[in-house]
């Protein structure tokens, strides 16, 4: 079975707002609305590929990523199903690639949530907690989206760190 591992980081919407306390966003406020920073993906048991609008330009990641998921008979990721996946099949859609067919998507935040009673689901609770290494979590924080934002190099090497760490977390904690 061609069973890929993937995992998504997004840019964030820019908008115009009035207020900084509970906000109200109406459409003609998008300025950018969010799309996907980078993908990192590895088929099991292969290397992590990492593809980005950096290094690769939007459209080429979003090529490439399309057709690992077209040669794909399974997902997997963390929280895949709500928006790993839903966010590609978008994006994919809004640069004029077809529609992917119907692939079974492996989420393993639904399968913890659903199998245990941790005190946290997220991933950077879950890894450790079943004896798996840890996120990247050293200057991981808002800037460094608005880092890569502004093409940063150093943001960018640490973004592929990240999203590789968290690629290389789920095939351990898939089996």
């Amino acid at each position: 079975m061609n069973l890929l591992f993937l995992d998504i980081e997004t840019r964030p919407n820019v908008v115009y707002v009035w207020d900084l306390f509970k906000p109200i966003v109406s459409p003609n406020q998008v300025i950018t609305p969010a799309g996907i920073l980078c993908v990192g993906a590895r088929w099991a048991g292969q290397p992590i590929q990492f593809l980005s609008v950096y290094k690769d330009g939007e459209r080429a990641m979003l090529r490439a990523v399309h057709t690992l998921l077209r040669r794909a008979d399974a997902v997997c990721g963390y929280y895949s199903s709500e928006f790993d996946v839903p966010r590609l099949r978008q994006e994919f859609l809004r640069v004029g690639l077809p529609a992917l067919p119907q692939i079974p998507d492996i989420d393993l935040k639904k399968v913890v949530a659903q199998k245990f009673r941790l005190p946290s689901n997220k991933l950077a609770f879950v890894a450790p907690y079943f004896g798996l290494e840890k996120k990247v979590s050293a200057g991981v924080d808002f800037d460094l989206w608005t880092g890569c934002l502004r093409n940063d190099p150093a943001s960018w090497r640490l973004m592929e760190k990240y999203n590789r760490q968290d690629v290389a977390l789920l095939e351990p904690l898939y089996k």
